[in-house]
């Protein structure tokens, strides 16, 4: 399995590759009012607003301005793009099945965590970005983006 590592405060990330898209220098935000806590905004991807979601608040680490250092992962997440705000992307690497650890069983709370990944200088949790937002959340992002679009 290929994995895109990155880090969220102390949390180190790995993404499958297969979903995702581009890294991106983080940009300006623009509010999206009406969405869930998690999503700071949209940014404009050549041409398609693209909601941000902030990982410091699913991952419960102080929030903090956006700095020019940071970056967006832009992933699939089923039929939607989103981009992922994290402090810094480390790198691809590819890793053997057998060093995929899946932790359903410990990590019941954290659904949006699939498995751990041994790394050769560490390990990362294993994120799947379509479960990153709740059914709620992703419903709420839904109806914000749709009021954006077609505003009254």
């Amino acid at each position: 399995m290929d994995v895109l590592t990155c880090r969220v405060g102390p949390h180190r990330l790995a993404l499958p590759v297969g979903d995702v898209r581009e890294v991106l220098r983080a940009a300006a935000i623009t509010p999206l009012p009406g969405s869930p806590r998690l999503v700071d905004g949209v940014v404009d991807v050549r041409g398609e607003p693209v909601p941000v979601l902030n990982g410091r608040l699913r991952f419960d680490v102080p929030v903090r301005d956006l700095s020019p250092d940071e970056h967006f992962i832009l992933v699939r997440a089923g039929r939607r793009s989103m981009l992922l705000r994290v402090d810094d992307v480390e790198g691809l690497a590819t890793v053997p099945a057998s060093a995929v650890n899946t932790l359903t069983e410990l990590i019941v709370a954290e659904r949006h965590v699939t498995g751990l990944v041994v790394l050769p200088d560490g390990m990362a949790l294993l994120h799947d970005p379509e479960t990153f937002l709740s059914a709620a959340e992703s419903d709420r992002l839904v109806e914000a983006m749709t009021a954006a679009a077609h505003p009254s």
